[in-house]
C-alpha cells in the first residue's frame, strides 16, 4: 500500500494534465488489481453445507466426515461426506442439490464400495437429483466429487 502513497506523490509533481490523468487512472486500475490478487491469494474457506440425504441414508458416525456440498469461487460445486444403511437398489435418489448447486447436464463420479462389487458411481442429474448405481451394500459409502454449474 505504501507503492501507491509514494506514486501519489509523485503525481503531484507531473505538470501536464494528460499526463496527470493518464497516471491516475493507471494509479486507481493498479489498486484494483492488487485488491483482487489479494483475494486470489487469500481465498475465504469453503462454507459446507449438509447434504439434506434420504433413503434411509445417514452420515456414517461423528468420526467421519458428514456428508455436505460446498461452491467454490469458480463455480465448481464439491460433494463429501461418508454415509451408510440406504437403499441400495440402482437409481435410488440419496439427496437432492438446492438451485443454483446443480450441473448444466447429468454427472457421473465413481464412488468407494465396501462391497466391492464394480464400478459404483453416483449420478448427479440437473434437476440436482443424485442417484447411487452399482452399490452392493451399504454399510460405509464414501462419496467425493466435483461438478461443474452455470455461473449464471
Amino acid at each position: 500500500m505504501s507503492e501507491f502513497k509514494s506514486m501519489g506523490i509523485m503525481l503531484q509533481g507531473v505538470l501536464d494534465p494528460r499526463h496527470k490523468d493518464l497516471l491516475r487512472l493507471m494509479i486507481s486500475n493498479l489498486k484494483n488489481l492488487d485488491e483482487r490478487l489479494s483475494v486470489l491469494e487469500n481465498p475465504d474457506p469453503p462454507v459446507w453445507n449438509d447434504l439434506p440425504i434420504v433413503a434411509g441414508w445417514v452420515n456414517f458416525d461423528d468420526s467421519a466426515v458428514p456428508a455436505s456440498y460446498s461452491k467454490d469461487d469458480f463455480g465448481k460445486v464439491h460433494i463429501r461426506g461418508v454415509i451408510k444403511s440406504g437403499t441400495v437398489t440402482d437409481g435410488t435418489v440419496i439427496a437432492t442439490l438446492p438451485s443454483g448447486y446443480r450441473p448444466c447436464a447429468d454427472t457421473s463420479y465413481p464412488i468407494a464400495d465396501p462391497g466391492a462389487s464394480g464400478a459404483a458411481s453416483i449420478t448427479v442429474r440437473s434437476s440436482g437429483d443424485m442417484e447411487v448405481y452399482g452399490l452392493s451394500v451399504s454399510t460405509e459409502v464414501s462419496i467425493a466429487g466435483t461438478i461443474c454449474t452455470s455461473l449464471t
